[in-house]
């Protein structure tokens, strides 16, 4: 396109065609550009916080620390493989399970506290093996979101 005219071949047979184009065919082309180079741009911007994701997602499953999220209720959302190695459970055995399948003490109170008051606490707690041993740990519970908290725990 060259002041207002666009410039190109039409059919098979290379004949140029001298053509000028409205007001409206030229904006549609611009808009219609704008949209292809905002797709492609949104596209980048999805696949990079998609490798994000898998990223942070790998950290959490592999940190040196047992993550635990459950809901205010107790009820476990997420365990990471570190937790499971460090009590023997397996991870599908404790999704949907109370925490009191995996912690000796009540947590009703400060996991509440963390969720209505958004109150950090640090706790020694005692974890239950799959072979029915005890573990004395360290564990730090902060607010995940409005309804999960997260709970890290240290031999």
């Amino acid at each position: 396109m060259q002041d207002g005219k666009c410039f190109g071949c039409v059919g098979f047979d290379s004949v140029k065609v001298h053509r000028t184009d409205t007001e409206l065919e030229i904006q549609i082309l611009n808009d219609l550009g704008t949209l292809f180079l905002y797709t492609i741009k949104r596209r980048k911007k999805y696949l990079s916080w998609q490798d994000r994701k898998m990223r942070l997602e790998s950290y959490l499953e592999n940190a040196p620390v047992a993550i635990v999220v459950c809901d205010g209720k107790g009820v476990i959302h997420e365990i990471n493989s570190t937790a499971c190695t460090l009590t023997g459970h397996l991870h599908k055995t404790l999704i949907g399970k109370k925490i009191k399948a995996l912690v000796v003490e009540d947590l009703t109170v400060p996991l509440r506290d963390c969720l209505e008051k958004n109150q950090k606490s640090q706790l020694c707690l005692t974890l239950r093996t799959d072979l029915g041993e005890s573990i004395i740990c360290t564990c730090q519970i902060s607010k995940a979101n409005d309804s999960e908290v997260i709970l890290m725990i240290t031999v």
